[in-house]
């Protein structure tokens, strides 16, 4: 029977720290553009407004699956849910380089991180 308890407690610690680390690439793939702005700026010789827009192309669909991400979790479940947002993001992350425009690549990065993070 102890060897049971351990076997679970072994799996459960190997979850969170799955979770953790998803987390933890979620958040700095959110956070690493404001790192690149200035560069990007001087390089695109883009105005404070244009760079604020790029940065919103990233920001408004996050917000908005933030809520889509939280009414799945409680109608399908959040297991269910995160684990298909990670599916999904793990898929579409070998593609994200080749898609023409910038902000269709942000946006469908907000959308699978966004229900990420929706769910409790």
């Amino acid at each position: 029977m102890a060897g049971a308890t351990r076997g679970a407690l072994k799996i459960r610690h190997l979850i969170l720290f799955v979770l953790c680390l998803m987390y933890f690439i979620a958040y700095i793939d959110r956070v690493n553009i404001s790192v690149a702005g200035p560069t990007i700026r001087k390089e695109l010789e883009l105005t404070p407004t244009e760079l604020g827009l790029i940065f919103s192309a990233f920001a408004y669909p996050y917000a908005a699956m933030q809520i889509a991400g939280g009414w799945m979790s409680d109608r399908f479940g959040p297991r269910l849910v995160l684990a298909r947002s990670a599916a999904t993001a793990s898929a579409r992350a070998p593609r994200a380089g080749d898609s023409p425009p910038a902000q269709i690549a942000a946006s469908s990065r907000s959308v699978t991180h966004g229900c990420s993070f929706a769910c409790p």
